[in-house]
């Protein structure tokens, strides 16, 4: 015992036996028990302690207690008392590491015959001392052993034999660590049972064991998590009064000298990684009046002015959280779901919601999107919660199963919002992918790892000892482990998460960043899509109806074209049907009575126009795939309708949906939105790449009823709509010229359509018909006419078609017309 410089001798703490079961490998049984493994724990005072290098097993005698956390007890051996040299052992300070091989057991000389020179100087310095049973040191350590009192509990003792339970362990029949030899082996004792499981716990006074199941692993991180916040919680109750001088923002009209000079910004800013500091900070967003910043605030103080103060404070609020790289800040503000003072707080106030607090939740958001995407989609996959701790009033009650992201849903009339949403599904899609390949590799170490030995494991623990077979362990209480049993998918050695768990969880972080496949998502927007309006509602009504129609087609048209969401585009998928009869009724009278309201056809017309364009990008031509099934039946009914319904909705549109026309043409009636889009829907079909299934359907029809032709036909019938002649040389005919789509409709087109011939009859040379004042005497879609022919020229598609009229019109009108269009006109 050493003295202290006092010179009183120096007590050594007492030390602490942990007599309960260690989860984790099997007892060791036959000749010669063992240590704990190497990667497993032993008790000392301090708690439990890992075992970071194998030293030499007990004398061939005791049978091995269960093995340590991962590690497998040692075989049997040759082995003595003492400790391998580089390993570890208890004391009462915890884990000392072992310089040179400590004491054999008495009568067996230290075999120092492989030591370097200085190993071999230290030993000679030292006095050569055995260590008995108890398993101390030789004197001269700098810490001495503490002795183990009794064998470690779990399993049962074995015969006796020279040595003593020591850390470390070798594989059977391996030699035993230099300066580790023992006497002669006793005969070792049958393999005990193993004693009843401890539940998930901590070694008193020791660190927290590591998760062996999927739920375990799971709790304790949450475990730690609130841990962490419940100490920033208390920290925060025990916080004075933040105040601010408001007379100071007074001085400022500029927001950004604000920013730049204001004494309340150098006052908060070495303060901003505080729980209280940001607390109040979210809270000047509406509840200003609750924070400790204006507690001095003068009651005289007129509501205008308090308004400009509270907005300057939001200013300043905004500018922290953007300009922010702090790690900690961002922590406390999603551990503490500071976020809710303004997201749900804003989104829970009545209709309409203030557009400067929007466009301040859209802009923290789309910087938390860039710098923390995966903490704020796990945010928004929660529950709605009903309070906060940081706000005496509570929340309103949401539907049961509500996540914090179907909030969003109720106030698609603002553009700040539904932009918000497209960006955080585009996130969503961004995060899924990118955590795709760490999904792939945590599958691939999880399958490499194997399938459980013998059937599915009782416990979980490492694999079992070397020394003899599993012992069977006893019922596991409600928490614990099990027994120990076969090799199973838990913590592994030094108590690493195996690879089955650390699969689930990560498969857990990737479910939790889809948001959008926590609530019924396509249906909500196929519902707020299909709103009809009331015409006996006010104005202001039946502009926040047309605006929330536009939000969820923003939505809906922006996963549409991205296309990196299956889940979502399966659902749309499936209720098509619903959008195919919302846009294009089938039934006679009710396509007469519907209410085509511009802005609301247009917006419903552009996701169907959308979604054929999505199932092009994603057609799978084997048509007995799950994609497919999917996909053709939507498909079908499309090309449907279209065959069956398209030329007389063309001729004869509903009255309600034909506009007033801006300048007076005569036309036998105006175009009207719905067969503009109409037309556009036809030019999607035709040019995508599904269109091969149907193309013995669409060449089938005379030419003149066929889809193609009566797209033609609408340019002669409305010779003066730009719009119109547009849609049709952009969306249909230049598309089937250019390759897109089937080579069989480009012939249809060019033979059974005549579209050379219709070029030749239609074309007006600018000579002979010079533009005037009277619009009946010339065409408008003279140019696209022109680029049609080119194409066909271009593209050497005329050895498609027989007209002995089209050489005498490319070699004459088409080449002076190309003529005049490459010379400049001089206007001076």
């Amino acid at each position: 015992m050493s003295e202290s410089p006092s010179g009183a001798p120096r007590q050594r703490p007492p030390t602490q036996i942990v007599t309960g079961p260690i989860r984790g490998g099997s007892p060791g049984a036959g000749r010669g028990g063992g240590g704990a493994g190497a990667g497993g724990r032993v008790p000392t005072a301090f708690g439990m302690a890992p075992v970071r290098g194998p030293g030499s097993p007990a004398g061939n005698g005791a049978a091995a207690a269960n093995g340590a956390a991962g590690g497998s007890p040692g075989g049997a051996g040759r082995g003595g008392a003492g400790a391998g040299g580089g390993g570890r052992v208890p004391t009462a300070f915890g884990m000392t590491p072992i310089k040179k091989p400590l004491g054999a057991p008495a009568g067996v000389p230290e075999d120092n015959s492989s030591s370097s020179s200085s190993s071999s100087s230290a030993a000679a310095a030292a006095p050569s001392a055995s260590s008995p049973a108890g398993g101390r040191a030789r004197p001269g350590t700098a810490f001495a052993m503490a002795p183990m009192k009794k064998p470690i509990a779990g399993g049962g003792a074995g015969g006796a034999g020279e040595g003593a339970f020591v850390e470390g362990g070798i594989p059977r029949g391996g030699a035993a660590p230099r300066g580790a030899r023992g006497g002669p082996p006793g005969r070792g004792g049958p393999a005990g049972r193993g004693g009843p499981a401890m539940g998930m716990q901590r070694a008193p006074g020791g660190p927290p064991r590591a998760a062996a199941t999927f739920e375990s692993a799971k709790q304790q991180l949450e475990d730690e998590r609130k841990q962490k916040a419940q100490v920033e919680f208390d920290e925060y109750s025990k916080a004075g009064k933040l105040v601010v001088n408001h007379n100071d923002l007074f001085r400022y009209q500029d927001l950004e000298e604000m920013w730049s000079s204001s004494v309340v910004v150098n006052q908060l800013h070495p303060k901003i990684e505080h729980l209280n500091t940001l607390v109040q900070l979210f809270k000047v967003f509406l509840e200003p009046e609750q924070t400790s910043f204006f507690s001095g605030l003068s009651a005289g103080i007129s509501g205008e002015k308090r308004d400009d103060l509270f907005k300057k404070m939001m200013f300043i609020t905004m500018q922290f959280m953007l300009q922010s790289n702090s790690k900690r800040v961002f922590e406390l503000i999603f551990r503490h779901s500071l976020l809710d003072l303004l997201f749900v707080r804003l989104l829970q106030s009545p209709v309409p919601i203030e557009n400067l607090l929007a466009h301040y939740m859209r802009e923290l958001f789309l910087h938390l999107i860039k710098t923390q995407t995966e903490p704020l989609l796990h945010y928004l996959s929660e529950p709605v919660p009903s309070s906060s701790p940081f706000s005496s009033r509570p929340f309103t009650a949401s539907p049961a199963g509500s996540i914090r992201f179907s909030l969003l849903l109720s106030h698609l009339y603002d553009e700040e919002i539904y932009s918000l949403v497209d960006e955080l599904l585009s996130a969503e899609e961004n995060a899924v992918s990118n955590i795709a390949g760490e999904v792939q590799d945590a599958r691939n170490q999880a399958q490499a790892a194997g399938p459980p030995a013998g059937g599915p494991p009782r416990g979980r623990g490492g694999p079992p000892g070397r020394g003899g077979p599993a012992g069977r362990g006893a019922p596991s209480p409600r928490g614990g482990f099990g027994g120990p049993g076969a090799a199973g998918p838990g913590a592994g050695a030094d108590g690493e998460i195996s690879p089955a768990v650390r699969l689930q969880l990560v498969e857990d972080r990737r479910d939790r960043l889809q948001c959008s496949r926590k609530i019924p998502l396509i249906e909500i927007l196929l519902e707020k899509l299909m709103v009809s309006p009331n015409e006996a509602a006010s104005n202001e009504k039946q502009m926040r109806d047309e605006q929330i129609v536009g939000g969820a087609c923003h939505i809906l048209m922006g996963f549409l074209f991205r296309a990196k969401n299956p889940f979502l585009q399966r659902d749309m998928y499936c209720q098509a049907d619903r959008l195919i009869d919302g846009v294009l009724p089938v039934q006679d009278a009710l396509f007469r009575k519907a209410y085509f309201n511009s802005p609301i056809f247009d917006c419903r017309i552009k996701i169907l126009v959308a979604l054929v364009s999505n199932i092009d990008r994603n057609w799978d031509f084997n048509l007995s795939s799950p994609k497919s099934q999917f996909m053709k039946p939507v498909v079908d009914r499309i090309y449907e309708i279209l065959s069956t319904h398209a030329k007389t909705w063309l001729l004869s549109p509903p009255t309600a949906s034909v506009q007033i026309p801006i300048y007076n043409v005569p036309n036998d009636k105006p175009l009207g939105l719905f067969r503009l889009r109409l037309i556009r829907l036809i030019g999607q079909f035709l040019r995508s790449q599904f269109v091969s299934h149907y193309e013995d359907l669409i060449c089938a029809v005379p030419g003149k009823d066929s889809l193609p032709a009566i797209c033609l036909e609408a340019l002669s019938r409305f010779p003066h709509h730009t719009y119109l002649h547009d849609t049709v040389r952009d969306f249909v005919i230049m598309p089937i010229l250019l390759g897109y789509g089937s080579p069989a409709i480009l012939q249809f087109l060019l033979n059974d359509c005549k579209l050379p011939q219709f070029i030749i009859d239609h074309f007006q040379h600018p000579y002979n018909h010079p533009r005037n004042s009277n619009p009946s005497t010339f065409i408008s879609y003279n140019g696209h006419l022109l680029a049609l022919a080119n194409a066909i020229q271009d593209n050497d598609l005329s050895c498609h078609f027989s007209n002995p009229n089209w050489n005498q019109f490319v070699n004459r009108t088409l080449a002076e017309v190309n003529q005049i269009q490459k010379c400049a006109v001089d206007y001076y």
